[in-house]
């Protein structure tokens, strides 16, 4: 896997390339699709600003954030540890800010759910040391 990863991550095979040709080529589809994904990013972006989060401004499908007082990496691992997969890369000019794939609604409605629940225990935790 290092080996084949290293040289595209991205390998799609010839159906997948097929289907992702189909679902291109229906416009009002394609619309539909993009446009959810825009709301639910512009929202998610929001709710995490809400909570003290700072979020880099972009137009794509996943969003880089970071927090004061959460670090990223330990983010990045309580929610993996609940099945929610995001991506931290652990070098100087990133390692405080997490990359997240925007999702279904329903989705990130459950990554914001868990990230409360990591604020709160690290809240907890640094009145402890108050």
């Amino acid at each position: 896997d290092d080996i084949k990863f290293s040289f595209n991550p991205f390998n799609l095979s010839s159906l997948t390339m097929a289907i992702g040709i189909a679902a291109l080529a229906d416009e009002g589809y394609f619309r539909a699709c993009t446009s959810t994904i825009c709301e639910t990013r512009d929202r998610t972006r929001a709710e995490l600003e809400a909570r003290g989060f700072t979020v880099l401004p972009g137009k794509a499908n996943f969003l880089f954030a970071t927090h004061p007082t959460l670090g990223a990496a330990e983010w990045c691992g309580r929610l993996r540890k609940v099945g929610i997969l995001t991506r931290h890369f652990a070098n100087p000019r990133t390692q405080n800010w997490l990359r997240i794939t925007v999702g279904t609604a329903d989705e990130m409605d459950a990554f914001l759910l868990e990230t409360d629940r990591i604020l709160a225990h690290v809240e907890a935790s640094l009145c402890l040391w108050l």
